[in-house]
């Protein structure tokens, strides 16, 4: 009787493979173990075989055993494995790298400053690997090493201008560079007398949401961030900014409507870590992460409450309101603690109609 022998190799240099992907594209991992007869090759990730789960970004092995991860995400990054079926004792390791486009945070987004008091410049920025930071004055660059006045910190992420002058003035322009991309954002320097009175007086006829030492301000321009005490200008995020979670617009451009804006109802602030705002005109609510200054997620309103408002645009000159409140789901007697997520939370939207309005 004749004998099938499986008989498997691995090169040595081949035991550790590393690869290096783009996050949002695709990687395929392929397992490096030849031999005759080989069995079908099993994946493994922190030790769980990843072949038999029902997992929507990795979802085809191929006929060569190849391990395929569609939208590649930094949740990817780490070390897999693969071994042929039955023979775990040779398996080769596989690192995936994911590199990330640079996202740099600009703030103030605008200060005024009277001559002779000092400004700082900050610009916060993410990416794999690290950004190298530059900036520049109205499009030119700026040589803080040959100035007395200017300085460099904490690797280029503070731009301090020790006591200012009329000539400061101008659009200060950061930009984040690494091997995958590039990112810049703009902080705008006003050098003048009585500036802080004047900036104040424009500010303070907004109405908004106080979120610690910021105020959210709520327009048909998008979301504008201020630091009331040092009357400046942090962020603003625009109509046509992008979610974090979904690539959508913050306030798209709806059907027969000109020009695009937004419409916002109620908002609440969550901890100081989160914000809540309603979108009535797009059945949604929004999720401003107040450290990144970023909206985050989205999340649509229930089918039974989208079709209350298709009804409801149908009735002539009608109004319609939305009304949030937020509460944590532990009782009274047991607030929640430290970090929370969505489903610690209770949301209560009501819809009203004034068919007078």
């Amino acid at each position: 009787m004749l004998t099938k022998v499986v008989q498997l190799n691995l090169a040595e240099d081949q035991w550790i493979s590393v690869s290096t992907v783009t996050v949002g594209l695709s990687a395929v991992l392929t397992c490096a173990i030849q031999g005759t007869l080989r069995p079908p090759i099993i994946w493994k990730r922190n030790g769980i075989i990843l072949n038999f789960l029902d997992l929507e970004d990795i979802n085809d092995f191929g006929d060569d055993g190849s391990l395929y991860i569609t939208k590649v995400t930094t949740i990817h990054m780490g070390n897999y494995s693969c071994h042929a079926y039955g023979y775990e004792d040779l398996y080769q390791t596989h690192v995936l790298q994911v590199n990330v486009p640079p996202v740099i945070l600009v703030y103030p987004e605008t200060q005024a400053q009277e001559p002779g008091v000092s400004a700082s410049l900050h610009c916060h920025a993410d990416g794999i690997p690290n950004p190298k930071l530059l900036w520049l004055k109205n499009g030119m660059d700026l040589l803080p090493r040959s100035s007395t006045q200017l300085a460099l910190i904490a690797n280029g992420s503070e731009l301090f201008i020790g006591s200012v002058r009329y000539e400061d003035t101008g659009a200060y322009t950061c930009i984040a560079k690494n091997e995958v991309g590039v990112d810049e954002d703009i902080s705008s320097l006003f050098v003048e007398d009585s500036a802080k009175k004047t900036l104040a007086n424009i500010l303070w006829r907004e109405e908004g949401l106080s979120v610690g030492n910021m105020f959210y301000v709520f327009s048909d321009e998008g979301i504008t961030v201020l630091q009331p005490s040092e009357c400046e200008i942090r962020k603003h995020m625009q109509r046509a900014e992008r979610i974090v979670a979904t690539y959508e617009e913050m306030c798209p451009k709806g059907e027969g409507v000109s020009p695009q804006h937004c419409v916002w109802s109620s908002a609440v602030n969550v901890r100081d870590k989160y914000i809540y705002v309603t979108q009535p005109l797009l059945s949604r609510l929004l999720v401003v992460d107040v450290q990144t200054q970023k909206v985050v997620q989205r999340h649509r309103r229930r089918r039974s409450t989208e079709s209350s408002m298709e009804e409801n645009k149908k009735t002539p000159g009608a109004q319609w309101f939305l009304s949030m409140s937020i509460t944590p789901s532990g009782s009274a007697e047991q607030p929640l603690t430290g970090g929370f997520e969505e489903r610690d939370l209770n949301i209560h939207v009501t819809l009203k109609v004034d068919p007078n309005k």
